[in-house]
């Protein structure tokens, strides 16, 4: 059986990897968040696990989570609203997205997009999913 997520939890690495079931559902709760800077001393202080979590906060802050709404991505959300519509009847064999292209053309930040509309879609309909340990999306990289 082939796991879908990584298990490998240490603390400094989970919470900013997705290939983490945590670091997948860390990503797609992050689309904004307040960002809370800590006076150099008390930065010192974090263990290496908390410093990590908050490196990847201050990261996403810096940049802003900056994301335009391309044609490329409402393509994006146009398809996978198309899966959710095709999938809602089926009992097997459900249908996904794949992103495919070259180098340097947008896929991880549109499907960083993806994953975060996903989930947000999956909160309002299911508000409990985190007390079950739901996560609505799977990462899987395939190497070139």
């Amino acid at each position: 059986m082939k796991l879908l997520f990584d298990t490998t939890e240490t603390d400094d690495y989970i919470d900013t990897n997705p290939r983490t079931r945590a670091g997948l559902a860390r990503m797609a709760e992050t689309a904004s968040h307040i960002f809370d800077r800590l006076a150099e001393l008390d930065y010192q202080n974090l263990s290496d696990a908390e410093r990590a979590r908050y490196n990847a906060d201050r990261i996403g802050f810096i940049s802003g989570r900056l994301l335009l709404d391309t044609p490329h991505l409402k393509e994006a959300r146009l398809r996978v609203q198309e899966c959710f519509a095709q999938n809602s009847s089926r009992k097997s064999g459900h249908v996904g997205l794949m992103l495919d292209g070259g180098s340097t053309l947008g896929k991880t930040t549109i499907l960083e997009a993806l994953i975060e509309y996903v989930y947000r879609r999956f909160a309002a309909q299911i508000p409990e999913h985190k007390m079950f340990g739901y996560v609505p999306v799977v990462f899987v990289e395939v190497p070139a």
